[in-house]
């Protein structure tokens, strides 16, 4: 007697409907935000945007905390991704000019979304507890504190901690990129505000800050990936 079997792929398509159904029921989420604010984010109406019951909805996120938590890990998950992006393309740049760079695409890829990351800065991500703040922190950390031991003979002081020196900075930048995101976002339209953390960046491994021009500093536009 033969019995039938599924195949395997046949459970693949169920499993991908599902995640497009997140990744809508997110993207529905973001929207009613940007549009409603936290008082308009009714779960009935994030799941009309949607296009899914409320029961739907459920059998995903137990409730709006569960949504917003959601959706401040994948603000993290697009810092990751223009990070990955970036760092290649600081091996080949002087040290000084690969600091300019990084910190302005982070920076950039940090308020794509103004409206939405000051709501999730406070109701999500300041609140979040371990993963995925504390690996995406660490591994920032990791990959900052590699690259400066890789390129010590170009830093001003040879014998710097770049250890410590990593981890201070990152936690400084991030610190005020993730506190302009919740109280002030359009602080980063002004371009005195990611020329001043260039400046930072650079004095604290002890680089002169660059030129500035017209109350810019130069432009790096050649400089950044494509």
């Amino acid at each position: 007697m033969t019995t039938s079997r599924v195949p395997p792929s046949r459970r693949a398509p169920r499993q991908e409907r599902s995640r497009a159904l997140v990744e809508a029921i997110l993207d529905a989420t973001a929207d009613v935000l940007r549009v409603h604010g936290l008082p308009g984010a009714t779960v009935a109406r994030i799941a009309a945007r949607a296009g899914v019951s409320t029961g739907s909805l459920y059998q995903y996120f137990p409730d709006k905390t569960a949504l917003y938590r959601a959706l401040g890990e994948r603000f993290f998950r697009r810092i990751e991704a223009a990070s990955d992006q970036l760092w290649p393309h600081l091996q080949v740049l002087p040290l000084p000019d690969a600091i300019e760079v990084a910190v302005r695409g982070i920076a950039a890829a940090a308020f794509v979304d103004p409206v939405l990351d000051r709501i999730l800065h406070q109701v999500a991500i300041s609140r979040m507890e371990g993963e995925p703040v504390a690996s995406f922190e660490a591994g920032q950390e990791a990959r900052v504190a590699t690259f400066l031991a890789a390129r010590r003979a170009e830093l001003p002081d040879p014998s710097l901690d770049v250890e410590m020196t990593a981890r201070l900075l990152s936690r400084a930048l991030g610190g005020i990129v993730g506190s302009t995101c919740a109280r002030e976002p359009a602080l980063a339209a002004d371009p005195r505000f990611v020329d001043a953390l260039v400046r930072f960046a650079l004095r604290t491994l002890g680089f002169p800050p660059p030129a500035v021009q017209t109350g810019r500093l130069a432009d790096t536009s050649d400089r950044a990936p494509r």
